[in-house]
């Protein structure tokens, strides 16, 4: 089960318009966010889609029945009507509307229905402890973390560092199936090192977009290769963020043993296992491969 929702989560962080690996993923490779997500479909379709079978085959196959109706609540149900809010913002980005807009929009939308809905009144919504404080708390160690890393980089850019990798990689590197090669390996490499995709995106981002440059691959290649396999190494990992997240809310539920830990469904994040199939294949293979001439900007 835990396998399946962390499975799902990266399968919304890899494809999503509004997801912080598809942002980072299309502003390193200067490209636009609507472009990348139509090329990337492809991938994670195949990889969900598969995942899906999968966790359908195992959920008929399995021994141990759970009664699930003493722990649902009906009234619960109506928060569903929340599920209106992303996919308006989802639809808003593939339409090509300003992120920030849209985003804001459909903030202010869910608000608006969980005011409507009674799930949060005036005090849990801008309260001291109320939503709008705990989102921007929640994320507080991101944004620190991010803005190191851009110092690192800015850093690493100004010292001549990021030019001297990219020179010598293309030097290496034949053809450009060699350059996704490396590429392949430095997103994996950085989510490994960090526990996070959008680090390691954010990190390799610039030294990718130097090295695919030099052989002309498409832009959204390359936010593809860094997003797909970053999504997929760091939902293998014990440490990584999201895979510690779920574990801790599974073990805050009493439904699992004392010593349940992430270890118990890595196994089973069978989606991350396939991303990364899926794109080493296309590397492989070259199927997916685009290129763009000296005018384009997407491709």
């Amino acid at each position: 089960m835990m396998g399946a929702i962390v499975s799902g989560g990266f399968f919304g962080d890899n494809v999503a318009p509004v997801s912080d690996t598809t942002i980072a993923s299309a502003a390193t490779q200067e490209t636009s966010i609507t472009s990348v997500v139509k090329s990337r479909v492809k991938y994670s379709v195949i990889a969900g889609g598969l995942s899906a079978i999968l966790y359908i085959w195992q959920g008929f196959t399995t021994t141990v029945p759970v009664d699930v109706s003493s722990m649902s609540d009906p009234a619960q149900l109506k928060g569903l009507l929340l599920f209106i809010c992303p996919i308006l913002l989802i639809a808003m980005m593939l339409k090509g509307k300003n992120f920030v807009f849209a985003l804001t929009s459909n903030t202010i939308l869910a608000a608006i229905f969980c005011l409507i809905l009674g799930r949060l009144d005036f005090e849990g919504f801008f309260g001291s402890n109320g939503a709008v404080a705990q989102g921007f708390g929640n994320c507080m160690n991101s944004a620190v973390l991010c803005m190191l890393i851009f110092i690192i980089i800015r850093l690493l850019k100004v010292s001549g560092v990021f030019e001297a990798l990219a020179d010598f990689a293309v030097k290496k590197c034949k053809t450009h199936k060699q350059a996704e090669v490396v590429v392949g390996l430095l997103a994996m490499l950085g989510s490994v090192m960090m526990g996070g995709a959008t680090y390691s995106i954010i990190l390799s981002g610039g030294l990718t977009r130097s090295l695919l440059k030099g052989f002309k691959v498409a832009r959204t290649r390359g936010a593809n290769l860094l997003d797909g396999l970053s999504c997929g190494a760091v939902g293998l990992i014990p440490y990584g963020g999201a895979v510690l997240y779920a574990a801790s809310q599974a073990s805050a539920t009493g439904l699992v043993s004392a010593d349940f830990g992430a270890m118990d469904f890595i196994p089973y994040t069978y989606h991350c296992m396939l991303l990364i199939v899926v794109y080493w294949v296309s590397i492989a293979t070259g199927w997916g491969s685009s290129f763009e001439d000296e005018s384009s900007e997407n491709s």
